[in-house]
């Protein structure tokens, strides 16, 4: 089957999608003039984003407590200076986390058109996928505040887009593969896992059975993916004298779940010295996400029963 065939009754459904999400991401925009939902960390990564090609990483605002410093630790370089670039061009301001994140939407389901089509052969599921985003009340309540995980989540689906090409390249799918998941991480730090597990990936999905060809894909894929990252390793170690240094990772060791904002004389308890309840929190976390999703797919599939 050739790239431009279509399954029956999909380009109703593919149309209705698109049309529903661009009148979600309207409702979006009016609901953020009429009340902003902006938290600190929004905050933060806008005043980063005005020094963003002065003095990378430069913070006055006093936010974070495992470090004291003038410079953050809180967010990786690439949010604040994608912003900076699209308020230099369109001059948005505070606003423009949120009007990009818009957009990042939009091009985020445009991708998962395109992963629908690798794995299906069709891309109104992508579309409704993108539709599901929005729906998502955790996703949305991302871009109305303006933050990373929009952007975080295109290039994690471009990754996924180019392991799922049904006509894989020798070099191009490791190289585009470790480009992307090394963007996914200069725009959050919860990525680099997901970037290290893509280099298993690039080698299971590499054209061809010799495995010495699969663990060279796999090493050019790590290859790539550790030179993206050196901007923030080199910026770690100028700052903080450590090669990796980021304070979020108290927020996923503590038990009960704490944020970079919260101050604590004595430190809470952690993986390391309560395992049963690190993992109490996380299954509760994962079973919330999952029972939204499971909610959200069903608002999403109402409207659509019947096109496809």
């Amino acid at each position: 089957m050739n790239d431009d065939t279509t399954l029956p009754g999909e380009r109703p459904a593919h149309w209705v999608a698109i049309a529903l999400l661009g009148l979600a991401l309207l409702g979006l925009g009016t609901q953020h003039y009429a009340s902003p939902l902006y938290t600190p960390d929004s905050w933060s990564v806008y005043e980063m984003s005005k020094s963003a090609w002065s003095d990378p990483g430069r913070i006055n605002t006093f936010r974070q407590f495992e470090f004291i410093s003038d410079y953050s630790a809180s967010f990786p370089p690439l949010w604040p200076m994608a912003i900076a670039a699209f308020n230099d061009v369109f001059g948005f301001g505070w606003r423009g986390g949120f009007v990009l994140n818009l957009l990042i939407t939009f091009a985020s389901a445009a991708v998962l058109s395109r992963v629908s089509h690798n794995l299906f052969q069709t891309r109104a599921l992508g579309w409704m996928a993108g539709l599901l985003l929005v729906i998502d009340q955790g996703y949305r309540a991302e871009i109305l505040a303006g933050r990373s995980i929009p952007l975080a989540g295109l290039f994690l689906f471009a990754l996924f887009a180019t392991l799922t090409d049904r006509h894989p390249h020798r070099w191009r799918t490791p190289i585009l593969a470790g480009l992307f998941a090394g963007l996914a991480t200069l725009t959050r730090f919860d990525a680099l896992f997901a970037g290290v597990v893509a280099s298993g990936a690039t080698a299971l999905c590499f054209p061809t059975s010799s495995l010495r060809e699969r663990l060279k894909a796999s090493g050019v894929h790590l290859a790539v993916y550790a030179v993206w990252l050196l901007p923030y390793i080199v910026y770690s170690a100028a700052h903080f004298g450590r090669l990796w240094v980021t304070d979020n990772a108290r927020t996923a060791l503590s038990v009960p779940q704490t944020f970079v904002t919260d101050f604590y004389v004595t430190p809470p308890p952690t993986l390391f010295s309560d395992f049963g309840g690190w993992l109490e929190r996380y299954v509760e976390a994962a079973t919330a996400v999952l029972l939204g999703a499971g909610g959200s797919l069903l608002v999403l599939l109402v409207p659509l029963l019947g096109l496809t």
